[in-house]
């Protein structure tokens, strides 16, 4: 599908930003579909009510963004811009969580690597669903693998004169799947069950999770928990990367226990719990601490995995 450039328009980013720390992260991703790099612009593609959208983002001077749209049909600016501050967390105001920082802790270390580093959500919080569930019990870089398999063969294409992305399977396209055709993409049988009976439970308007958003944290939580497949750490993954609530940590997560070992000083690996107590220290704003210390993995400056229990 080739979409036809639209018009051009500039955000501000809340400060700390760093735009190209960014593109470094996403580099080091191994999920070059959804997200990609062109000539330093971000290359993303999202859906709206007036149909598909491609947006090249890139960095002025003066640290503003400037966001390039292609579409095929007239879309709303202040739409899009919201939808970009949604994707980028533009509107996250890092200080506080750096205010929590001890200025002995081993994570100031990280934090002055990455300063101005903020996480990428998904569009939607099917996507943030279905990408952690696929994501449970894997390393990163064979997940990402399953996820563009997934994309590839039941998303849209889309391309413009930015180059070409991928969006997400809607909910409606995953819910016409029977489980089996998931199989030969290599995703269990289980993963397959738990995202297209989601997909299904929100087709059939059963479960709303877009509208989730106005509630509060325990709420969402105890809503994703009652799905099935959406264990805990799964829950806490897609309050990070759905809901953009930051302070939750899957601290499960095997690659966290590793660096949180490390940065401890720790001579064994570190529990889950006591991962917990470490990460209370930065409460409120757990889940971004989480997200420097995997952004430190992928810059080679921590020896451990990124990777679900």
């Amino acid at each position: 599908m080739k979409l036809p450039y639209q018009f051009s328009t500039d955000i501000q980013p809340v400060e700390p930003y760093d735009f190209r720390l960014l593109l470094r992260d996403i580099d080091q991703y191994p999920l070059d579909v959804t997200e990609r790099i062109a000539e330093d612009k971000l290359i993303r593609g999202f859906s709206t009510d007036s149909g598909p959208v491609q947006a090249a983002i890139s960095e002025n001077v003066g640290e503003t963004l400037t966001i390039d749209i292609y579409s095929k049909e007239s879309v709303s600016e202040s739409l899009i811009a919201r939808q970009i501050r949604h994707i980028l967390n533009l509107d996250l105001d890092l200080e506080g969580w750096y205010d929590t920082v001890s200025a002995d802790d081993p994570m100031q270390k990280i934090i002055q690597e990455f300063r101005g580093a903020k996480p990428i959500a998904k569009p939607s919080v099917f996507e943030g669903m279905a990408t952690a569930i696929l994501e449970q019990q894997l390393n990163v870089t064979f997940a990402c693998t399953l996820e563009t398999r997934l994309i590839k063969k039941y998303g849209t294409e889309i391309c413009s004169d930015a180059g070409t992305s991928w969006l997400f399977p809607t909910p409606e396209q995953m819910a016409a799947l029977d489980y089996e055709e998931l199989r030969p993409l290599q995703i269990s049988g289980s993963k397959s069950r738990y995202i297209i009976d989601i997909a299904r439970q929100i087709t059939a308007g059963e479960i709303d999770p877009e509208s989730w958003h106005s509630l509060e944290d325990d709420e969402i939580m105890e809503r994703l928990l009652a799905i099935r497949g959406i264990g805990q750490w799964t829950a806490e993954y897609v309050m990070l990367i759905g809901y953009r609530r930051f302070d939750h940590a899957p601290s499960a997560d095997i690659g966290l226990r590793n660096a949180v070992t490390q940065l401890t000083g720790s001579e064994e690996q570190l529990s889950e719990k006591a991962t917990r107590e470490y990460m209370d220290r930065f409460a409120g704003y757990r889940g971004l601490a989480t997200t420097y210390i995997w952004n430190a993995f992928s810059a080679g400056l921590l020896e451990t995995s990124r990777s679900s229990p």
